[in-house]
């Protein structure tokens, strides 16, 4: 539980020119982007350069907060804070992940509808 009794999550979107890295879990199809749990006391753009580090192998040089979103659920209400990463270097994905690569906006691989709208949000600020 984060602050005040919120769950507090980070969704991670890794871009470099006009691409964002996306990841693949083994046995999965559905591509997607890391999305975790604050730790007690870290801040949320620390999160994103430690996922981003330890997740997909990608150092950031820029982290901007792009929206929140309130949910409700099973746990408790979360927050959900979807920054946007510019990243150096090409992808490497860790443990858990069989797959992270780069793609174009306009050629993404098969996606969850709930992330394909979330992703276009994110990345145009709209």
């Amino acid at each position: 539980m984060g602050t005040g009794g919120w769950n507090v999550q980070v969704a991670v979107f890794v871009t470099s020119d006009d691409a964002v890295v996306l990841a693949r879990r083994a046995g999965h199809e559905a591509w997607e982007v890391p999305v975790v749990t604050l730790t007690p006391g870290e801040a949320p753009e620390d999160a994103v350069r430690r996922v981003a580090r330890e997740q997909l192998g990608v150092d950031v040089h820029w982290v901007e907060l792009a929206w929140a979103d309130a949910r409700g659920g099973e746990q408790g209400p979360t927050l959900v804070l979807h920054y946007t990463a510019e990243a150096s270097g090409y992808p490497r994905p860790a443990a858990g992940w069989e797959e992270a690569r780069f793609f174009q906006v306009e050629h993404l691989p098969p996606l969850a509808d709930e992330l394909r709208e979330v992703l276009y949000r994110t990345l145009t600020g709209g």
